[in-house]
């Protein structure tokens, strides 16, 4: 593994540490580096996976990477994670590309495809087909490094005021979606914004 920074993200279903490059981090016997989460920790699956990421890689390494997870927008903002990695001002975070697929559109492969593969076929294509070798060589576009590191089921509904009984119903709603999602739901007339999960 290369020395360096980290992210994680969540997928259609990964959930992703991503890693900035840092020359001479690997020669230290301990490395130290702050987390910043996406989601509250009190989240149930999302929130709980930063910390067992994080309790995790302490046990793994023996001690040897020391990592401190900090609440969403603790240390930058949630929608400046990438950036900040990428830059070199934040060391990790646990988070999903779908949130930046504003950087790259192919992100959004790795965050919530919409009718897409079981988390089964999907760890498959991921693991075994290239996908996240693909996901890997993006992410280095940006000075990132990335790691799978769940799955989480893909977003398929929404929350309404009134039933929605045609896609006519759907025109001119606004709705948080991200990633290929939101795509589709533009194309049915619906306003979406990404909201992150910490607010």
């Amino acid at each position: 593994m290369k020395s360096g920074k980290l992210t994680a993200a969540c997928a259609a279903a990964a959930v992703l540490l991503l890693l900035s490059s840092q020359p001479g981090a690997a020669q230290e016997k301990r490395v130290r580096f702050n987390m910043a989460g996406a989601y509250p920790s009190s989240t149930a699956i999302l929130g709980t996976g930063q910390l067992y990421t994080a309790d995790k890689i302490k046990k793994i390494s023996a001690g040897s990477l020391d990592v401190r997870f900090f609440e969403p927008g603790a240390l930058v903002p949630a929608n400046q994670y990438f950036d900040a990695i990428g830059g070199g001002s934040l060391d990790a975070a646990w988070s999903s590309l779908g949130f930046f697929t504003g950087k790259e559109i192919a992100f959004a492969l790795f965050s919530s495809v919409p009718f897409g593969p079981e988390i089964g076929e999907y760890l498959g294509w991921m693991l075994f087909g290239g996908g996240e070798q693909l996901m890997q060589e993006l992410a280095r576009k940006f000075n990132i490094e990335v790691m799978l590191c769940g799955t989480i089921a893909p977003e398929a509904s929404g929350w309404f005021r009134k039933e929605i009984k045609s896609p006519e119903d759907l025109k001119g709603l606004k709705m948080r979606f991200f990633g290929l999602g939101a795509n589709v739901m533009q194309k049915m007339g619906v306003a979406t914004q990404i909201l992150q999960a910490g607010r």
